[in-house]
Protein backbone atom coordinates (compact mmCIF):
# COMPACT_ATOMS: atom_id res chain seq x y z
CA UNK A 1 0.00 0.00 0.00
CA UNK A 2 1.53 3.39 -0.96
CA UNK A 3 2.56 5.60 1.91
CA UNK A 4 1.08 9.08 2.00
CA UNK A 5 3.56 11.68 3.17
CA UNK A 6 2.25 14.90 4.59
CA UNK A 7 3.92 18.02 3.26
CA UNK A 8 4.55 21.09 5.41
CA UNK A 9 1.41 23.17 5.77
CA UNK A 10 1.50 25.90 3.14
CA UNK A 11 -1.68 27.49 4.31
CA UNK A 12 -3.37 26.72 1.00
CA UNK A 13 -5.39 23.79 2.30
CA UNK A 14 -7.31 23.08 5.43
CA UNK A 15 -5.70 22.05 8.68
CA UNK A 16 -7.50 20.38 11.56
CA UNK A 17 -7.93 23.64 13.42
CA UNK A 18 -6.82 27.25 13.45
CA UNK A 19 -3.64 28.08 15.35
CA UNK A 20 -3.99 30.93 17.78
CA UNK A 21 -2.46 34.23 16.67
CA UNK A 22 -0.26 35.82 19.36
CA UNK A 23 -0.91 39.41 20.41
CA UNK A 24 2.39 40.68 19.01
CA UNK A 25 1.42 39.43 15.52
CA UNK A 26 -1.83 41.41 15.64
CA UNK A 27 0.07 44.45 16.91
CA UNK A 28 2.50 44.33 13.99
CA UNK A 29 -0.40 43.80 11.59
CA UNK A 30 -2.33 46.87 12.79
CA UNK A 31 0.80 49.02 12.62
CA UNK A 32 1.28 47.99 8.98
CA UNK A 33 -2.40 48.76 8.37
CA UNK A 34 -1.76 52.41 9.27
CA UNK A 35 0.83 52.71 6.50
CA UNK A 36 -1.25 50.83 3.95
CA UNK A 37 -4.24 53.02 4.78
CA UNK A 38 -2.59 56.34 3.96
CA UNK A 39 -1.08 54.94 0.73
CA UNK A 40 -4.47 53.60 -0.42
CA UNK A 41 -6.35 56.71 0.72
CA UNK A 42 -3.93 59.03 -1.06
CA UNK A 43 -4.66 57.65 -4.54
CA UNK A 44 -8.44 57.91 -4.23
CA UNK A 45 -8.23 61.40 -2.71
CA UNK A 46 -5.99 62.72 -5.48
CA UNK A 47 -8.23 61.35 -8.23
CA UNK A 48 -11.12 63.36 -6.79
CA UNK A 49 -9.03 66.54 -6.64
CA UNK A 50 -7.50 66.64 -10.14
CA UNK A 51 -9.95 69.20 -11.47
CA UNK A 52 -9.47 71.48 -8.46
CA UNK A 53 -5.67 71.15 -8.65
CA UNK A 54 -5.67 72.03 -12.35
CA UNK A 55 -7.78 75.15 -11.85
CA UNK A 56 -5.71 76.38 -8.90
CA UNK A 57 -2.36 75.85 -10.65
CA UNK A 58 -3.66 77.16 -13.97
CA UNK A 59 -2.98 74.04 -16.05
CA UNK A 60 -5.15 71.96 -18.39
CA UNK A 61 -6.84 68.72 -17.39
CA UNK A 62 -4.52 66.87 -19.78
CA UNK A 63 -1.47 68.26 -17.95
CA UNK A 64 -2.84 67.72 -14.45
CA UNK A 65 -3.42 64.03 -15.24
CA UNK A 66 0.34 63.65 -14.70
CA UNK A 67 -0.29 64.15 -10.99
CA UNK A 68 -1.94 60.72 -11.05
CA UNK A 69 0.09 59.11 -13.86
CA UNK A 70 3.51 60.05 -12.44
CA UNK A 71 2.61 58.32 -9.17
CA UNK A 72 1.54 55.10 -10.91
CA UNK A 73 4.62 54.99 -13.15
CA UNK A 74 7.00 55.61 -10.24
CA UNK A 75 5.23 52.96 -8.18
CA UNK A 76 5.68 50.44 -11.00
CA UNK A 77 9.38 51.28 -11.28
CA UNK A 78 9.94 50.84 -7.53
CA UNK A 79 8.20 47.50 -7.06
CA UNK A 80 11.00 45.35 -8.59
CA UNK A 81 13.54 46.86 -6.18
CA UNK A 82 11.45 46.13 -3.09
CA UNK A 83 12.64 42.52 -2.73
CA UNK A 84 16.35 43.39 -2.90
CA UNK A 85 15.97 46.40 -0.60
CA UNK A 86 14.03 44.27 1.89
CA UNK A 87 16.89 41.78 1.99
CA UNK A 88 19.54 44.49 2.05
CA UNK A 89 18.20 46.75 4.82
CA UNK A 90 15.58 44.48 6.42
CA UNK A 91 11.86 44.54 5.64
CA UNK A 92 10.92 46.35 8.86
CA UNK A 93 13.48 49.09 8.29
CA UNK A 94 12.46 49.39 4.63
CA UNK A 95 8.85 49.87 5.72
CA UNK A 96 9.88 52.63 8.14
CA UNK A 97 12.04 54.47 5.59
CA UNK A 98 9.37 54.13 2.91
CA UNK A 99 6.67 55.50 5.18
CA UNK A 100 8.90 58.40 6.25
CA UNK A 101 9.56 59.21 2.58
CA UNK A 102 5.86 58.99 1.77
CA UNK A 103 4.95 61.40 4.57
CA UNK A 104 7.73 63.85 3.64
CA UNK A 105 6.71 63.83 -0.03
CA UNK A 106 3.08 64.38 1.02
CA UNK A 107 4.18 67.61 2.69
CA UNK A 108 6.06 68.62 -0.45
CA UNK A 109 2.92 67.92 -2.52
CA UNK A 110 0.85 70.10 -0.20
CA UNK A 111 3.14 73.13 -0.51
CA UNK A 112 3.90 72.74 -4.24
CA UNK A 113 3.78 76.15 -5.96
CA UNK A 114 3.42 74.73 -9.49
CA UNK A 115 2.74 71.56 -11.44
CA UNK A 116 6.40 70.67 -11.96
CA UNK A 117 7.11 70.55 -8.22
CA UNK A 118 3.89 68.67 -7.57
CA UNK A 119 4.65 66.01 -10.17
CA UNK A 120 8.19 65.62 -8.81
CA UNK A 121 6.81 65.13 -5.30
CA UNK A 122 4.31 62.62 -6.65
CA UNK A 123 7.16 60.63 -8.22
CA UNK A 124 8.78 60.39 -4.77
CA UNK A 125 5.41 59.38 -3.33
CA UNK A 126 5.08 56.68 -5.99
CA UNK A 127 8.54 55.26 -5.29
CA UNK A 128 8.01 55.16 -1.53
CA UNK A 129 4.44 53.85 -1.93
CA UNK A 130 5.71 51.13 -4.26
CA UNK A 131 8.13 49.98 -1.56
CA UNK A 132 5.74 50.45 1.37
CA UNK A 133 3.05 47.90 0.44
CA UNK A 134 5.20 44.82 -0.35
CA UNK A 135 7.52 45.61 2.57
CA UNK A 136 4.53 45.65 4.92
CA UNK A 137 3.21 42.38 3.48
CA UNK A 138 6.65 40.79 3.95
CA UNK A 139 6.78 41.94 7.58
CA UNK A 140 3.35 40.46 8.25
CA UNK A 141 4.11 37.21 6.42
CA UNK A 142 7.30 36.65 8.40
CA UNK A 143 5.79 37.25 11.85
CA UNK A 144 2.57 35.35 11.10
CA UNK A 145 3.78 32.19 9.35
CA UNK A 146 1.88 30.12 6.75
CA UNK A 147 -0.85 28.79 9.06
CA UNK A 148 -1.98 32.26 10.13
CA UNK A 149 -1.31 34.31 7.01
CA UNK A 150 -4.90 34.28 5.78
CA UNK A 151 -6.28 35.98 8.87
CA UNK A 152 -3.57 38.60 9.26
CA UNK A 153 -3.40 39.45 5.54
CA UNK A 154 -7.17 39.87 5.39
CA UNK A 155 -7.01 42.24 8.34
CA UNK A 156 -4.23 44.21 6.67
CA UNK A 157 -6.31 44.26 3.48
CA UNK A 158 -9.06 46.20 5.26
CA UNK A 159 -7.02 49.35 4.72
CA UNK A 160 -6.92 48.77 0.98
CA UNK A 161 -10.71 48.42 0.92
CA UNK A 162 -11.84 51.03 3.42
CA UNK A 163 -9.55 53.81 2.18
CA UNK A 164 -10.81 53.90 -1.45
CA UNK A 165 -14.39 53.63 -0.18
CA UNK A 166 -13.90 56.70 2.03
CA UNK A 167 -11.72 58.57 -0.48
CA UNK A 168 -14.31 60.13 -2.82
CA UNK A 169 -16.57 61.42 -0.03
CA UNK A 170 -13.67 62.60 2.15
CA UNK A 171 -11.91 64.18 -0.81
CA UNK A 172 -15.01 66.10 -1.81
CA UNK A 173 -15.45 67.30 1.77
CA UNK A 174 -11.83 68.49 2.06
CA UNK A 175 -11.96 70.35 -1.26
CA UNK A 176 -15.30 72.00 -0.50
CA UNK A 177 -14.36 72.95 3.07
CA UNK A 178 -10.62 73.66 2.80
CA UNK A 179 -8.52 73.19 -0.37
CA UNK A 180 -6.91 70.49 -2.51
CA UNK A 181 -3.70 70.83 -0.48
CA UNK A 182 -5.43 69.08 2.41
CA UNK A 183 -5.68 65.97 0.23
CA UNK A 184 -1.97 65.58 1.01
CA UNK A 185 -1.76 67.22 4.43
CA UNK A 186 -4.14 64.62 5.83
CA UNK A 187 -1.36 62.04 5.41
CA UNK A 188 0.88 63.78 7.93
CA UNK A 189 -0.86 63.02 11.26
CA UNK A 190 -1.74 59.45 10.29
CA UNK A 191 1.78 58.86 8.99
CA UNK A 192 3.36 60.32 12.13
CA UNK A 193 1.33 57.97 14.33
CA UNK A 194 2.28 55.02 12.12
CA UNK A 195 5.99 55.91 12.33
CA UNK A 196 5.88 56.12 16.12
CA UNK A 197 4.08 52.78 16.38
CA UNK A 198 6.42 51.20 13.82
CA UNK A 199 9.48 52.29 15.78
CA UNK A 200 7.93 50.79 18.92
CA UNK A 201 6.51 47.51 17.67
CA UNK A 202 7.88 46.45 14.28
CA UNK A 203 10.76 43.94 14.04
CA UNK A 204 13.56 46.19 12.78
CA UNK A 205 16.05 43.48 11.90
CA UNK A 206 19.13 44.35 9.89
CA UNK A 207 19.46 43.04 6.36
CA UNK A 208 22.20 41.03 4.74
CA UNK A 209 24.68 42.04 2.07
CA UNK A 210 23.08 40.86 -1.16
CA UNK A 211 24.54 41.66 -4.59
CA UNK A 212 22.36 43.96 -6.67
CA UNK A 213 21.21 42.61 -10.02
CA UNK A 214 21.76 45.90 -11.85
CA UNK A 215 20.78 44.55 -15.26
CA UNK A 216 17.61 42.97 -13.90
CA UNK A 217 16.63 46.12 -12.04
CA UNK A 218 17.20 48.22 -15.16
CA UNK A 219 15.10 45.89 -17.31
CA UNK A 220 12.17 45.65 -14.89
CA UNK A 221 12.52 49.24 -13.70
CA UNK A 222 11.95 50.35 -17.29
CA UNK A 223 9.75 47.50 -18.50
CA UNK A 224 6.99 47.54 -15.89
CA UNK A 225 6.32 51.32 -15.98
CA UNK A 226 6.45 51.38 -19.79
CA UNK A 227 4.13 48.41 -20.02
CA UNK A 228 1.74 49.97 -17.50
CA UNK A 229 1.81 53.33 -19.27
CA UNK A 230 1.22 51.75 -22.66
CA UNK A 231 -1.71 49.74 -21.34
CA UNK A 232 -3.27 52.78 -19.65
CA UNK A 233 -2.90 54.96 -22.73
CA UNK A 234 -4.26 52.19 -24.96
CA UNK A 235 -7.65 52.94 -23.42
CA UNK A 236 -7.54 56.52 -24.75
CA UNK A 237 -9.49 57.45 -27.93
CA UNK A 238 -6.40 57.14 -30.16
CA UNK A 239 -5.61 53.77 -28.52
CA UNK A 240 -3.29 51.45 -30.43
CA UNK A 241 -3.14 53.92 -33.33
CA UNK A 242 -0.91 56.16 -31.21
CA UNK A 243 2.84 55.89 -31.74
CA UNK A 244 3.60 56.55 -28.07
CA UNK A 245 1.35 53.66 -27.04
CA UNK A 246 2.95 51.24 -29.50
CA UNK A 247 6.48 52.30 -28.50
CA UNK A 248 5.66 52.04 -24.78
CA UNK A 249 4.16 48.58 -25.17
CA UNK A 250 7.02 47.37 -27.37
CA UNK A 251 9.70 48.62 -24.96
CA UNK A 252 7.81 47.29 -21.95
CA UNK A 253 7.26 43.83 -23.39
CA UNK A 254 10.85 43.60 -24.71
CA UNK A 255 12.31 44.61 -21.33
CA UNK A 256 10.17 42.17 -19.33
CA UNK A 257 10.82 39.29 -21.75
CA UNK A 258 14.51 40.17 -21.68
CA UNK A 259 14.49 39.90 -17.91
CA UNK A 260 12.69 36.55 -17.95
CA UNK A 261 15.24 35.14 -20.40
CA UNK A 262 18.27 36.56 -18.57
CA UNK A 263 16.91 36.17 -15.04
CA UNK A 264 17.02 32.39 -15.17
CA UNK A 265 20.80 32.51 -15.38
CA UNK A 266 21.35 35.07 -12.61
CA UNK A 267 22.62 33.85 -9.23
CA UNK A 268 20.94 36.68 -7.31
CA UNK A 269 18.13 37.99 -9.55
CA UNK A 270 16.29 41.16 -8.57
CA UNK A 271 13.13 39.00 -8.56
CA UNK A 272 13.38 35.24 -8.30
CA UNK A 273 11.50 33.32 -10.98
CA UNK A 274 12.05 30.08 -9.06
CA UNK A 275 8.83 30.74 -7.18
CA UNK A 276 6.82 30.06 -10.33
CA UNK A 277 8.02 26.45 -10.32
CA UNK A 278 5.59 25.95 -7.44
CA UNK A 279 2.22 25.15 -9.02
CA UNK A 280 0.25 26.72 -6.17
CA UNK A 281 2.18 29.98 -6.49
CA UNK A 282 1.75 30.00 -10.29
CA UNK A 283 -1.97 29.28 -10.04
CA UNK A 284 -2.51 31.89 -7.32
CA UNK A 285 -0.54 34.47 -9.32
CA UNK A 286 -2.69 33.83 -12.39
CA UNK A 287 -5.84 34.17 -10.29
CA UNK A 288 -4.54 37.42 -8.78
CA UNK A 289 -4.09 38.73 -12.33
CA UNK A 290 -7.74 38.11 -13.24
CA UNK A 291 -8.94 39.42 -9.89
CA UNK A 292 -6.86 42.57 -10.29
CA UNK A 293 -8.32 43.21 -13.74
CA UNK A 294 -11.86 42.69 -12.48
CA UNK A 295 -11.41 44.64 -9.25
CA UNK A 296 -9.64 47.70 -10.67
CA UNK A 297 -11.82 47.64 -13.77
CA UNK A 298 -14.90 47.72 -11.56
CA UNK A 299 -13.43 50.55 -9.48
CA UNK A 300 -13.26 52.65 -12.68
CA UNK A 301 -16.61 51.61 -14.21
CA UNK A 302 -18.89 51.78 -11.16
CA UNK A 303 -18.33 55.51 -10.43
CA UNK A 304 -18.92 56.25 -14.13
CA UNK A 305 -22.16 54.26 -13.95
CA UNK A 306 -23.49 56.58 -11.24
CA UNK A 307 -22.05 59.82 -12.60
CA UNK A 308 -22.55 59.44 -16.37
CA UNK A 309 -25.56 57.15 -16.62
CA UNK A 310 -27.50 58.15 -13.50
CA UNK A 311 -26.39 61.80 -13.21
CA UNK A 312 -24.99 61.86 -9.64
CA UNK A 313 -22.17 64.20 -8.62
CA UNK A 314 -18.84 63.03 -7.14
CA UNK A 315 -19.95 63.36 -3.52
CA UNK A 316 -23.18 61.44 -4.11
CA UNK A 317 -21.31 58.77 -6.06
CA UNK A 318 -18.85 58.30 -3.21
CA UNK A 319 -21.71 57.80 -0.76
CA UNK A 320 -23.55 55.41 -3.08
CA UNK A 321 -20.44 53.25 -3.38
CA UNK A 322 -20.09 52.89 0.39
CA UNK A 323 -22.29 49.77 0.30
CA UNK A 324 -19.71 48.04 -1.91
CA UNK A 325 -16.89 48.99 0.45
CA UNK A 326 -18.95 47.94 3.46
CA UNK A 327 -19.62 44.51 1.97
CA UNK A 328 -15.93 43.99 1.30
CA UNK A 329 -14.83 45.23 4.73
CA UNK A 330 -17.38 43.08 6.56
CA UNK A 331 -16.23 39.84 4.94
CA UNK A 332 -12.45 40.26 4.69
CA UNK A 333 -11.69 39.01 8.20
CA UNK A 334 -14.18 36.16 7.75
CA UNK A 335 -12.41 35.37 4.49
CA UNK A 336 -9.10 35.27 6.35
CA UNK A 337 -10.38 32.71 8.86
CA UNK A 338 -11.86 30.60 6.08
CA UNK A 339 -8.56 30.81 4.16
CA UNK A 340 -6.53 29.48 7.08
CA UNK A 341 -9.07 26.67 7.61
CA UNK A 342 -10.07 25.64 4.07
CA UNK A 343 -7.45 27.23 1.80
CA UNK A 344 -7.32 30.42 -0.24
CA UNK A 345 -8.27 28.74 -3.51
CA UNK A 346 -11.65 27.48 -2.29
CA UNK A 347 -12.54 30.75 -0.59
CA UNK A 348 -11.56 32.83 -3.62
CA UNK A 349 -13.50 30.57 -5.98
CA UNK A 350 -16.68 31.21 -4.00
CA UNK A 351 -15.92 34.93 -3.73
CA UNK A 352 -15.20 35.45 -7.43
CA UNK A 353 -18.24 33.39 -8.45
CA UNK A 354 -20.41 35.58 -6.21
CA UNK A 355 -18.78 38.71 -7.68
CA UNK A 356 -19.53 37.51 -11.22
CA UNK A 357 -23.14 36.64 -10.37
CA UNK A 358 -23.72 40.04 -8.74
CA UNK A 359 -22.11 41.95 -11.63
CA UNK A 360 -24.39 40.24 -14.13
CA UNK A 361 -27.57 42.17 -13.11
CA UNK A 362 -25.98 45.40 -14.37
CA UNK A 363 -26.02 43.85 -17.86
CA UNK A 364 -29.82 43.88 -17.79
CA UNK A 365 -30.75 46.79 -15.49
CA UNK A 366 -31.87 50.06 -17.04
CA UNK A 367 -30.59 53.53 -16.20
CA UNK A 368 -33.49 54.06 -13.79
CA UNK A 369 -33.18 50.79 -11.90
CA UNK A 370 -34.46 50.87 -8.34
CA UNK A 371 -31.70 52.22 -6.09
CA UNK A 372 -32.48 49.76 -3.29
CA UNK A 373 -31.89 46.89 -5.72
CA UNK A 374 -28.66 48.50 -6.96
CA UNK A 375 -27.39 48.96 -3.40
CA UNK A 376 -28.25 45.37 -2.47
CA UNK A 377 -26.37 44.06 -5.51
CA UNK A 378 -23.37 46.29 -4.71
CA UNK A 379 -23.31 45.01 -1.11
CA UNK A 380 -23.27 41.40 -2.32
CA UNK A 381 -20.65 42.24 -4.94
CA UNK A 382 -18.47 43.72 -2.21
CA UNK A 383 -18.91 40.58 -0.12
CA UNK A 384 -17.74 38.50 -3.07
CA UNK A 385 -14.61 40.54 -3.69
CA UNK A 386 -13.89 40.57 0.05
CA UNK A 387 -13.61 36.79 -0.19
CA UNK A 388 -11.41 36.89 -3.29
CA UNK A 389 -8.43 39.26 -3.20
CA UNK A 390 -6.52 38.58 -0.01
CA UNK A 391 -7.15 34.79 0.10
CA UNK A 392 -5.40 34.47 -3.26
CA UNK A 393 -2.47 36.61 -2.14
CA UNK A 394 -2.25 34.61 1.08
CA UNK A 395 -2.19 31.35 -0.89
CA UNK A 396 0.71 32.67 -2.98
CA UNK A 397 2.69 34.08 -0.05
CA UNK A 398 2.26 30.90 2.01
CA UNK A 399 4.20 28.87 -0.58
CA UNK A 400 7.28 31.10 -0.45
CA UNK A 401 10.29 30.24 1.76
CA UNK A 402 11.01 32.95 4.31
CA UNK A 403 14.09 34.19 2.43
CA UNK A 404 12.02 34.61 -0.77
CA UNK A 405 8.90 36.10 0.81
CA UNK A 406 9.89 39.63 -0.23
CA UNK A 407 10.22 38.36 -3.82
CA UNK A 408 6.76 36.80 -3.65
CA UNK A 409 5.12 39.99 -2.35
CA UNK A 410 6.80 42.09 -5.05
CA UNK A 411 5.87 39.72 -7.89
CA UNK A 412 2.24 39.36 -6.83
CA UNK A 413 1.88 43.14 -6.44
CA UNK A 414 3.38 43.70 -9.89
CA UNK A 415 0.94 41.24 -11.44
CA UNK A 416 -1.98 42.88 -9.67
CA UNK A 417 -0.94 46.40 -10.75
CA UNK A 418 -0.36 45.47 -14.39
CA UNK A 419 -3.64 43.54 -14.46
CA UNK A 420 -5.43 46.51 -12.89
CA UNK A 421 -4.06 48.84 -15.55
CA UNK A 422 -4.96 46.37 -18.30
CA UNK A 423 -8.49 45.79 -16.97
CA UNK A 424 -9.15 49.51 -16.54
CA UNK A 425 -7.91 50.29 -20.06
CA UNK A 426 -9.92 47.49 -21.69
CA UNK A 427 -13.17 48.28 -19.90
CA UNK A 428 -12.87 52.02 -20.51
CA UNK A 429 -12.15 51.33 -24.19
CA UNK A 430 -15.23 49.11 -24.44
CA UNK A 431 -17.33 51.73 -22.67
CA UNK A 432 -16.25 54.61 -24.91
CA UNK A 433 -15.73 52.86 -28.26
CA UNK A 434 -18.83 54.49 -29.80
CA UNK A 435 -18.34 57.93 -28.25
CA UNK A 436 -20.23 59.16 -25.18
CA UNK A 437 -21.26 56.12 -23.09
CA UNK A 438 -24.94 55.20 -23.16
CA UNK A 439 -26.94 52.43 -21.51
CA UNK A 440 -25.99 49.85 -24.15
CA UNK A 441 -22.27 50.66 -23.72
CA UNK A 442 -22.47 50.20 -19.96
CA UNK A 443 -24.34 46.90 -20.34
CA UNK A 444 -21.72 45.57 -22.75
CA UNK A 445 -18.92 46.66 -20.40
CA UNK A 446 -20.57 44.97 -17.43
CA UNK A 447 -20.93 41.81 -19.48
CA UNK A 448 -17.18 41.67 -20.13
CA UNK A 449 -16.50 42.50 -16.49
CA UNK A 450 -18.70 39.52 -15.53
CA UNK A 451 -16.77 37.28 -17.93
CA UNK A 452 -13.45 38.41 -16.42
CA UNK A 453 -14.61 37.63 -12.88
CA UNK A 454 -15.97 34.26 -13.97
CA UNK A 455 -12.60 33.45 -15.55
CA UNK A 456 -10.96 34.46 -12.27
CA UNK A 457 -13.25 32.03 -10.41
CA UNK A 458 -12.17 29.22 -12.75
CA UNK A 459 -8.48 29.98 -12.17
CA UNK A 460 -9.08 30.20 -8.40
CA UNK A 461 -10.52 26.68 -8.57
CA UNK A 462 -7.18 25.64 -10.10
CA UNK A 463 -5.49 27.13 -6.99
CA UNK A 464 -7.70 24.93 -4.80
CA UNK A 465 -6.85 21.81 -6.82
CA UNK A 466 -3.10 22.49 -6.75
CA UNK A 467 -3.28 23.31 -3.04
CA UNK A 468 -4.87 19.94 -2.32
CA UNK A 469 -2.27 18.16 -4.44
CA UNK A 470 0.54 19.97 -2.61
CA UNK A 471 -0.81 18.83 0.75
CA UNK A 472 -0.04 15.19 0.16
CA UNK A 473 2.12 13.16 -2.21
CA UNK A 474 1.71 9.53 -3.19
CA UNK A 475 5.08 7.96 -4.06
CA UNK A 476 5.07 5.15 -6.57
Amino acid sequence: MPQITKKPDTGTTASAGLTEIPRHVWTVTWVVVFGAFIAALDSSLVNVGLDSIGRDLGVSLTSVQWVASSYLLALGAALPASAWLGQRVGTGRLWMWSLAGFVASSLLCAVSPNLAVLVTARVVQGVTGGLLVPAGQSVIGKVAGPGRIGRVMSTAGLAVVVAPALGPALGGLLIDSLSWRWLFLINLPVGAVALILGWRFLPLERGTRTPLDVRGLALLGVGIPMLSYGVIEAGAPSGLHSAKVLVSLAVGVAAVVGYVLAGRRRENPILSLELFKDKVFSAASAAVFFTGAGLFGGVIIMPLYFEVLRGHDAMETGLLLLSFGAGTALTMRVGGKLTDRFGGGIVATVGLALSAVTTLPFVFMGAGADMILVQAVLLLRGIGLGLAGMPLMSAAFATAPKDLLSHATAEVNILQRVAGALGSAIFVAILSKDGAPDLAAFQTTFLWLTVTLAAGAAVAAWVAVEGRRAKTTTPA
